[in-house]
């Protein structure tokens, strides 16, 4: 026994002379190969934890510490180690069990004590009264190093990380014997960085943003430099690129790790973020395989699993890996965030999701404080969510909270603070690639295409995040802007880097359909047939869906493949029109004439109609009966939401015109006193409150006229001008969506008995008498609207007339207008859309439900 503590003394003593040289990372090696080359004794397993843990090499110290406690349960000091080391890695449940195990011992010293307290209380966020516990500590004994490291965490977590950072490079100075501890420190002080200026009605051009997270980068890449073979600065730098959308960075930072680093399980979760963000899907279930065949993933094996799962859509078994990991790892941090993103993604109603906050011990509560600003985002609370980001949130990264305001400004309708704001913070933070996409879907979200197409340029969108992520971008700009060969260009990109944007595909086959572009709707429809995400008998179940089988079944010029000889059929939708030709407009009517009932024919004469350079006659003003000056409005329920009041309210100031806000029991008595029966029948056979707003919005205006707008949508705009948009001269009033052609149906003006909207009252009546097997919004809502305005313009061009209506780009109305507002009522289990919930949405709900009951039991 004597030659074991000898040859251990041998083996301290020349890690100690390592570190001395300015070689830590050495001497931490060194003290690892003793350790595994034989079974050590408790002192010296004290003494090589207590030496890696000052020289930063964190999983060492555990492994040496766990090992000593599993031999001396009750030894004090590697309590002590251990303590310090969960509190380091914010693990505060870890730690109040260790540090009570230490006070039942009677073995917890007052320095220590004073330490351990003061860690609980940063990691309540509450760092003020952190230092002040440990500033009479420090006064006593200002060379005790667990007390250092714990005020410099402090006022870094306080918004001082610079001063922090200073202080530390003069502490290492001073001391060089505890340069390599304070070193190690480095990465979790520039975790913090201070508040960010909060926007109200206006930005100070004065006022000064935090500083850039290139400045965190850079001293993460200086902590590298110092100890390559340290796992920290390269989990950090792997979480910095995720968090500004830069996957493909955080591989690279990943890769060096591997190369440097023995034990790479913290780097784990961000590993299959990344590959997940990349859509390597199979990459990512192959590590999550190796890690589980060692045993040696803990928590993160579980994580892992659920990350995957929810990617695949498969949230039955997110819900089922995370069950089984809450149940052997009880309280995980990570564990439970992604229980909770995981009902926010799933649509978990605010009534379900109860005080998920229970779910989070007190020490831990810093962790749940960014996920009160998410949850209140996508529950459409965006006033308390301004309200929480106003407060200091040192775990949050300052550009994510700049999006995250941004996001709460563009759901109060304050669109354009909210672009000025991005805008700025683009500035201060322009390889934000997050930032940047926020900022252009704010530009979007109002059709404002050659604005994005300006910032996508101007800000190098293409050099700081390179070629595939641009063409991601590029395909979603010309999607909006209707330039369907510069968007399959970009797709062609996607497709050699195998990043298909299958969600886009359904929109670009739209496009290509309501262009005439046989084969480039040939080219998509074999790239939907392929999408990974979705079985083929549900896809028939879809508006996509249901198109793309006219499109195979209908579209196609019939007779193609007969050869010559037979007689002639009547054209395909598909048929190829010139559209530069003088007659292409009455080619296209007459494709409509034939196939009035075909949503693609519509979609090309509705194209043709819209095109600028296209030369068509507008109507004659006063030719027709004038829009009366009166709005419909309809909410089945008599006592709509507080929200919906607000939108209802912004319509009623509309000057000179008479306001109706219709509900259910107010609708039947009207269709039963102005219309008949099988009008009341068919409204009563509506299977979606959708379904019954958009058969009596046709019924109000075929009858009497005025305006019709959506209850979910806002005027933004001034009243006078909208009225002077409406009341134009045209007898019917309605916009197009952008690129796919179709009509919108949540705002339409029209005078009373306007054929086109007689014709499309009369097709729903008769969908929803005969039950028609078809989506809603070919059945009753766009589709239907598009087909009978299409089908009057079709007759009136071939019977030599000029249709009466006036089709405006989305874009004019959203001047004026904001469609389909994100309300709170829209997260809740009521919600028509929400009604149905899916088998995975409900073994994510049963196991929330499962974690709180026995908290709300207590």
């Amino acid at each position: 026994m004597a030659r074991l503590r000898k040859s251990h003394a041998r083996t301290m003593a020349a890690a100690q002379r390592l570190a001395a040289d300015g070689r830590p990372a050495q001497a931490c090696a060194h003290l690892r190969k003793a350790l595994a080359a034989e079974e050590a004794a408790p002192p010296f397993l004290r003494a090589a934890a207590r030496f890696l843990h000052d020289h930063g090499d964190a999983p060492g110290a555990r492994s040496a510490a766990d090992t000593c406690l599993e031999r001396l349960p009750h030894d004090p000091e590697a309590q002590r180690l251990r303590c310090l080391m969960t509190l380091e890695d914010g693990d505060a449940a870890a730690a109040a069990r260790a540090l009570a195990a230490l006070l039942a011992l009677r073995a917890a010293p007052d320095p220590f004590r004073t330490v351990a307290e003061a860690g609980m209380l940063r990691l309540q966020g509450r760092a003020a009264a952190a230092r002040a516990r440990l500033a009479p500590l420090l006064a006593q004994d200002p060379r005790n190093l667990d007390a250092l490291r714990a005020d410099l965490l402090c006022q870094a977590q306080m918004g001082a990380a610079a001063e922090a950072a200073d202080r530390m490079t003069h502490l290492r100075a001073t001391w060089p014997a505890s340069a390599p501890a304070l070193a190690a420190l480095a990465c979790q002080i520039t975790d913090a960085t201070p508040p960010i200026p909060q926007p109200d009605t206006a930005i100070p051009a004065a006022a000064p943003l935090p500083e850039d997270p290139a400045a965190l980068r850079a001293q993460l890449s200086a902590i590298r430099a110092l100890r390559p073979d340290w796992v920290r600065p390269y989990w950090a730098l792997a979480r910095l690129e995720l968090e500004q959308g830069n996957p493909q960075a955080a591989l690279e930072a990943i890769a060096t790790a591997r190369d440097h680093v023995s034990d790479r399980s913290m780097l784990l979760p961000a590993w299959t973020r990344a590959l997940l963000a990349l859509g390597r899907v199979a990459e990512a279930a192959a590590l999550a395989a190796r890690t589980d065949a060692t045993g040696r993933g803990g928590w993160r094996s579980f994580y892992m699993r659920a990350r995957i799962a929810a990617t695949k859509g498969d949230r039955a078994a997110e819900a089922a890996a995370l069950r089984a990991g809450l149940q052997r790892y009880p309280g995980s941090t990570p564990l439970v965030n992604r229980l909770i993103r995981s009902c926010l993604e799933t649509q978990v109603s605010p009534d379900a999701m109860g005080n998920w906050q229970r779910l989070y011990t007190p020490g831990n509560a810093s962790h749940m404080h960014r996920l009160e600003s998410e949850t209140s985002l996508k529950q459409c609370d965006f006033e308390r969510a301004l309200t929480l980001l106003r407060r200091p949130q040192p775990e949050m990264l300052q550009p994510v909270r700049a999006r995250f305001i941004a996001q709460a400004l563009a759901g109060q309708n304050r669109d354009l603070l909210a672009s000025r704001y991005l805008r700025r913070a683009l500035r201060q933070w322009p390889s934000d690639k997050r930032l940047m996409d926020e900022y252009l879907r704010i530009l979007l979200r109002r059709d404002r295409v050659r604005a994005a197409m300006k910032a996508f340029r101007q800000f190098d969108y293409a050099d700081r995040h390179g070629p595939v992520a641009a063409a991601e971008q590029r395909v979603l700009l010309h999607l909006r802007g209707g330039r369907l060969k510069k968007a399959l260009k970009a797709l062609d990109v996607l497709q050699r880097a195998d990043r298909m944007p299958w969600a886009r595909l359904p929109f670009l086959l739209r496009m290509a359909l309501a262009e005439g572009d046989d084969a480039a709707a040939a080219r998509l429809a074999d790239m939907i047939d392929r999408d990974p995400r979705s079985m083929a008998e549900q896809a028939q179940k879809t508006l996509h869906g249901q198109m793309l089988s006219e499109y195979r079944l209908l579209g196609a010029v019939p007779g193609a493949a007969d050869g010559a000889g037979s007689d002639p059929a009547p054209a395909g939708a598909m048929t190829p029109v010139n559209t530069d030709a003088p007659d292409a407009l009455v080619r296209l009517a007459g494709l409509v004439a034939a196939a009035p009932a075909s949503n693609i024919a519509a979609m090309r004469l509705l194209r043709h109609w819209t095109r600028p350079e296209a030369d068509i006659a507008q109507p004659r003003t006063g030719t027709g009966a004038p829009i009366p000056p009166q709005l419909f409005q309809y909410w089945d329920d008599p006592a709509p939401p507080s929200g919906i009041c607000r939108m209802v309210e912004s319509w009623r100031r509309l000057p000179g015109h008479a306001h109706h806000l219709l509900d259910r029991p107010t609708a039947l008595a009207r269709l039963r006193a102005g219309f008949g029966p099988q009008w009341v029948q068919a409204f009563l056979r509506a299977s979606k409150v959708a379904e019954e707003s958009d058969f009596l919005r046709l019924c109000l205006l075929a009858r009497d006229g005025g305006i019709y707008a959506d209850t979910d949508d806002m005027v933004t705009g001034k009243p006078r001008s909208l009225a002077r948009l409406i009341h134009s001269g045209a007898g019917l009033v309605v916009y197009v969506e952008p690129a796919g052609a179709a009509l919108g149906n949540n705002f339409i003006a029209a005078a009373p008995g306007h054929p086109a909207i007689v014709l499309a009252a009369r097709q729903a009546r008769q969908a929803l008498l005969m039950r028609a097997n078809e989506t809603a919004w070919s059945k009753t809502g766009p589709g239907l609207l598009s087909r009978a305005v299409a089908l009057y313009i079709a007759r009136e061009v071939l019977a030599g007339r000029v249709p009466d209506v006036a089709v405006i780009p989305r874009a004019r109305v959203l001047r004026h207008v904001s469609f389909h507002n994100r309300l709170p009522y829209k997260a809740t289990a009521t919600h028509w859309k929400n009604s149905v919930r899916s088998g995975e949405a409900a073994a994510v709900e049963a196991l929330l439900h499962d974690l709180l009951a026995p908290r709300q039991a207590a």
